[in-house]
């Protein structure tokens, strides 16, 4: 028994095994070209070579974490390959520990979203921060730890701290990766506000983008669809402009009170009695204050033209505490705006259904319409497209044919 311990215990501390060595070493050598950017034509790298690549706040805190092991001024190659790892995985939760610690305070979770923001290329307004100052107040009040905070990003906010692992990943990468830039402009949010609904939505409001004819990948917006400042609050525009697309989109709105607020649904837009919605959409309050609803499966409901039905669009599973509810007539908004989220040949299938209804009204012109059109089922139809008053105006020279879904 003796010598078997003596045996295992020699084998405990017997030198590490090639195979170990080499793992070891090539974790090192993966970091080599990164350490050389990083450090230029000092020995090691510092806080400022940090600061200098990923700017001051998030460089500090870069360093803070990565220095851990080290009480030099620099980091060695060795050193620095001991946590750069952690900070490419899957998880995004180390850039929450990087600004947030055993104790969570308004100072550094505002800090964790401006840095997180301008990372993303988001601009900041005055006015956007009743918005911040709300959504620090209700972080504070649910989260104690930078693991609750973590738990909180994943749970709300999952893309938070994407852009600040994009930046890593370029600069760590053997080669500088292009970092595509996107558009956060909006007619009724800021830029701060549209990054912030964009880190929320699932993957489903993001599909892959195309290659350009070099191979490089080109960076596909959402398509804007129907915006208020341009076509007006009218709900035949509305319909005319959203409906008929087939893929998933988000809808952005100020109400007359000041609430802000926006909804992401994953299905075709429907006027209809019964409540729709999958289980990707998603609705979320901004101002006053935030509220979330991540579970929206059969939460929708709109109904603009059916009588003896509800009228009105209402955002919420209990319709008598919605989230929120627009008016029949849009008349409670003060701003709205839709985006497509399929890219552009979802957007170019809804153009020529357009096209084909529009085809379809042209086509049956001046021609008698049997029966009463009022009572005609394939009223609704047309008018949905968007040609409702000319429906109205011309029903007494109009014939409607069995209407075929091809087009």
């Amino acid at each position: 028994m003796g010598n078997e311990k003596s045996v295992h215990g020699h084998h405990h501390n017997q030198a590490p095994s090639a195979e170990h060595e080499s793992k070891q070493t090539h974790s090192v050598q993966k970091y080599q070209a990164a350490f050389d950017r990083l450090r230029g034509n000092k020995a090691g790298v510092d806080e400022a070579a940090l600061q200098e690549r990923f700017g001051k706040e998030l460089g500090h805190a870069m360093w803070m974490y990565l220095a851990q092991s080290s009480s030099a001024g620099a980091l060695s190659l060795e050193q620095l390959s001991l946590k750069a790892g952690s900070l490419m995985g899957t998880s995004t939760d180390v850039y929450v520990k990087l600004f947030i610690g055993d104790s969570v305070d308004k100072g550094s979770v505002l800090k964790l979203l401006h840095v997180c923001r301008a990372a993303a290329g988001a601009g900041f307004e005055p006015s956007d921060e009743r918005f911040t100052d709300q959504l620090v107040e209700s972080i504070v009040t649910e989260c104690s730890n930078y693991q609750q905070v973590a738990a909180w990003k994943n749970r709300v906010c999952p893309g938070l701290c994407s852009s600040l692992q994009k930046l890593v990943l370029a600069a760590f990468s053997d080669s500088d990766l292009p970092l595509s830039a996107v558009d956060y402009n909006s007619d009724v949010f800021s830029q701060f506000q549209m990054w912030f609904v964009q880190c929320t939505l699932p993957p489903l409001y993001f599909p892959p983008q195309a290659s350009t004819a070099q191979g490089e990948t080109a960076n596909k917006h959402w398509s804007p669809l129907y915006s208020s400042a341009e076509h007006g609050i009218s709900v035949s525009r509305f319909e005319g402009n959203v409906f008929g697309y087939r893929g998933p989109t988000v809808t952005l709105l100020r109400l007359n009170d000041g609430s802000e607020l926006a909804l992401a649904v994953d299905q075709e837009w429907r006027s209809s009695t019964q409540q729709w919605g999958g289980a990707d959409a998603v609705a979320m309050q901004l101002l006053p204050s935030f509220r979330l609803v991540d579970d929206l499966s059969g939460g929708v409901y709109l109904n603009f033209k059916m009588r003896g039905s509800p009228l009105g669009l209402t955002v919420g599973r209990d319709a008598r505490v919605p989230l929120f509810h627009v008016d029949a007539d849009l008349g409670n908004i003060a701003a709205i705006e839709v985006w497509g989220c399929s890219g552009s040949a979802t957007l170019q299938d809804q153009q020529r259904l357009k096209q084909w209804q529009s085809r379809q009204v042209e086509k049956h012109k001046k021609v008698p319409l049997p029966g009463k059109w009022e009572d005609n089922p394939d009223r609704y139809l047309l008018e949905m497209a968007g040609f409702g008053g000319n429906m109205r105006e011309h029903h007494q020279h109009i014939e409607l044919y069995p209407i075929s879904c091809e087009y």
